[in-house]
């Protein structure tokens, strides 16, 4: 780390603004063990190297200090760190607090080489945590012989349920028994609950939809699908009746065989759906459950096991 004086320089210049700084000083300390002041590193961000000469300066997530020729590390925290962290109280799955003290504890016990410092920094993480109301018998447990070793269960599947407090955790108990792997996805969010903040997308210009478009001298509709927005599939349409391009879709063959013309002004959105193969099938259930459409019905796209839904 202390190679020469050019080879700091030139990192200094190099790095600056893609990995690290450092600045050693510039006034002749040549010799390798000059007397310096405690040295800070940091192994990811901007770290500067505390000569007699400079300014330690420093904003990582991890700091070593170099005293008496032995490199020591433990956690450094910022000092706008607030102390928050998931609440127990919060509705949220168990597993996910648990992998809160889990995360917080093993980075203590890998980060912390010093016994002491370890035993500060679990300390101070079970206080911290119990701020957040997190109960005694979940900071104190005793970790098993065989949490730290990685278990490789046999599973039949894997089962994604809404998280309910309650519901969610009785049925991912009775289906752990079958080998049946049970993960929780969060129903009610912040982020959904908050107002947004940025201006409304007109809905013709929002892509991944299933549209429908009117005939403007029949009652017949055409139902489509897109991954681009409606407003572009209707300049394509357009551009294939031009063209003269009436293999292209159903909508072209029908404006082809009765010289009808198309409501584009009337045209909407049904569904907005961005993974392809979720789209094709909400597609093929409106072209089922809609009688008047011109499109051809077919069964390889919705299998009669679904016919229910169109009742």
């Amino acid at each position: 780390m202390f190679r020469s004086l050019s080879w700091s320089q030139s990192l200094s210049a190099r790095c600056s603004s893609v990995f690290s700084t450092a600045h050693l000083c510039t006034r002749g300390c040549s010799e390798r063990k000059c007397r310096y002041l405690p040295v800070c590193v940091g192994f990811r961000y901007t770290f500067i190297l505390n000569w007699p000469c400079s300014i330690c300066a420093i904003n990582v997530s991890r700091k070593a200090r170099m005293e008496h020729d032995q490199l020591s590390t433990k956690v450094y925290r910022k000092p706008t760190h607030t102390g928050k962290y998931l609440h127990f109280r919060s509705e949220h799955p168990l597993v996910h607090k648990c992998a809160v003290l889990n995360t917080l504890l093993h980075r203590a016990d890998k980060l912390c080489d010093q016994e002491s410092e370890r035993k500060k920094e679990i300390d101070l993480v079970r206080s911290t945590l119990k701020q957040n109301d997190y109960p005694d018998r979940l900071l104190y447990r005793k970790k098993s012989a065989n949490a730290t070793k990685s278990q490789e269960h046999e599973t039949r599947g894997l089962a994604l349920l809404p998280y309910l407090p309650g519901l969610t955790d009785k049925i991912k108990r009775c289906l752990t028994t079958h080998k049946i792997q049970v993960t929780s996805k969060l129903v009610r969010k912040l982020g959904n609950l908050l107002t947004s903040i940025k201006d409304p997308v007109d809905i013709k210009s929002r892509q991944g939809v299933v549209y429908s478009i009117p005939c403007r001298d029949c009652n017949k509709r055409y139902i489509g699908e897109t991954k681009r927005s409606l407003e572009t599939r209707q300049k394509e349409h357009k551009a294939d009746i031009k063209n003269k391009r009436f293999d292209k879709s159903a909508l072209t063959q029908h404006t082809f065989d009765l010289n009808h013309r198309m409501d584009w002004a009337n045209s909407k959105v049904l569904e907005f759906e961005s993974n392809y193969y979720r789209r094709r099938f909400i597609e093929s259930f409106h072209i089922n459950s809609d009688k008047d459409t011109m499109n051809e019905k077919r069964s390889d796209l919705f299998p009669d096991i679904y016919r229910f839904m169109l009742h």
